[in-house]
């Protein structure tokens, strides 16, 4: 097997840095148009894990990297088909097929990467957990600045709103007080006509105040063209505020609904993180098992025979008591049988933990999916007198049976799901009857303690 030198630490280094300089989000969405992160599913990976572990290696190696401990890697990986391949080319390749979009080629190179950096120990859970926890963080951080942001926005629209609403409502009040005058003015005009009538003889005065009270009137028909050219203005302003406004609303339910996407992506990431501990302390199990299988007891039954052939054959007590000579042939027999016994015994032990923790990892992988099932809203409709008691008493049910599970899973190594689970009732009514109560205190406890 070739060492590992500092050329090849140096040509690794550099395929990291070109790998740190491509937008991977971005190609994605070039290779896979019309689609979120979230809907991308190149073959292996779904788009968001493809890029979390592309982060990943890049992050372990630039750590492990910092101290001399790389002298003593190993250079080659496996494939997912099992073929060994350089980790260095690897790297190469993983990079040239993501930059010629090509993700399902890619997949190939990236899981051997990672699976290099687990046999040599790069890959840390509590790294894991940090730098996802990390994320989440900033998303949250990043969703509670935009928030505020709408908010404040917000807050200037409506003041907005109050502003225009009370210009409208002074102009309406001028808007009337013209009509008035206009009538008023109406009824004056009505009464010079009938002077003229009646007076021809201060025609030419009335005829110039006719003139005079026209022009007002045509004064006063323009202001109330301005007037309501100013309505229609504020009109139209209060439709674009209130599209603005129902922009704002869609804009704080996604955020709300993204905000509940990283919670619910932050309980899923726990569990992983739990049923990837029990799967590997499971891994090591499996061996330990077959050794005791395989080699420990086919080795305990030859040792016995050889004892038993080295005991019958050169050591014998030289006594005439049957008493004697019986416990004597006792005292070799029980010595292979005590060998017999104890590898028996170790193989059984280990085989009972193999199956404990199976099932540890069986469970951690779908205590969400469980708890979902039990939060799931069926047989209510929101017409119902107790929907919200029904809602809180399915939450508070979902929350118990995640704590209890978790809490029983670190009680001890040998842990089963009790019958009595099946007893564990999701109707509402029921749940609304027992609302006071832990609706799975009973559903798991421990066994084999």
């Amino acid at each position: 097997m070739a060492s590992f030198t500092r050329d090849k630490k140096n040509t690794i280094e550099t395929e990291i840095a070109s790998l740190k300089n491509i937008d991977i989000e971005n190609r994605l969405f070039t290779a896979y148009p019309q689609k979120t992160i979230g809907d991308i599913v190149i073959s292996r990976f779904t788009g968001e894990s493809f890029i979390f572990y592309i982060e990943r290696i890049i992050e372990n190696f630039s750590q492990q990297f910092i101290g001399s401990d790389w002298q003593f890697w190993t250079t080659n990986s496996v494939n997912p088909q099992g073929q060994s391949i350089d980790i260095a080319s690897a790297l190469s390749q993983l990079r040239i097929n993501i930059s010629n979009n090509q993700f399902q080629a890619a997949e190939s190179f990236l899981w051997a990467i990672v699976n290099y950096q687990i046999i040599n120990s790069f890959w840390s859970n509590k790294g894991t957990n940090t730098t996802k926890r990390a994320k989440i963080n900033e998303m949250l951080s990043n969703l509670n600045a935009r928030k505020e942001e709408y908010d404040t926005h917000m807050r200037d629209l409506l003041s907005q709103v109050t502003k225009l609403t009370n210009e409208l409502n002074k102009k309406t009040s001028e808007l009337t007080d013209i009509e008035n005058s206009k009538n008023k003015l109406s009824g004056i005009l009505q009464d010079a006509e009938n002077i003229f009538d009646k007076y021809n003889t201060v025609d030419n005065d009335i005829q110039s105040k006719k003139e005079g009270i026209s022009t007002i009137i045509n004064d006063i028909n323009k202001e109330l063209s301005s007037a309501n050219e100013f309505k229609d203005k504020i009109q139209s302003d209060l439709k674009a505020i209130n599209e603005i406004k129902n922009d704002v609303d869609k804009n704080v339910a996604y955020i709300e609904d993204k905000a509940n996407e990283v919670t619910d992506l932050a309980g899923r990431t726990s569990d992983n993180a739990l049923a990837f501990s029990f799967n590997k302390r499971k891994d090591e199990l499996i061996e330990r098992v077959d050794f005791w299988k395989k080699k420990g007891i086919a080795g305990a039954f030859l040792l016995s025979a050889l004892w038993l052939l080295i005991s019958y054959n050169f050591i014998e007590i030289q006594t005439n008591s049957e008493i004697l000579k019986l416990l004597f042939f006792t005292g070799k027999l029980s010595l292979s049988l005590l060998l017999l016994i104890f590898a028996f015994r170790e193989y059984m032990k280990e085989r009972k933990l193999l199956e404990d923790y199976s099932f540890k990892t069986a469970v951690a992988f779908t205590v969400n999916s469980y708890a979902d099932q039990i939060a799931m809203h069926r047989n209510i409709n929101e017409s119902d007198a107790e929907y919200y008691e029904l809602l809180k008493s399915k939450e508070i049910a979902r929350q118990s049976f995640i704590e209890n599970t978790v809490k029983d899973l670190y009680k001890s190594p040998s842990y089963s799901i009790d019958s009595s689970i099946k007893n564990v009732s999701l109707n509402p009514s029921e749940l609304i009857k027992n609302k006071n109560q832990d609706p799975t205190s009973n559903a798991i406890t421990s066994t084999n303690k």
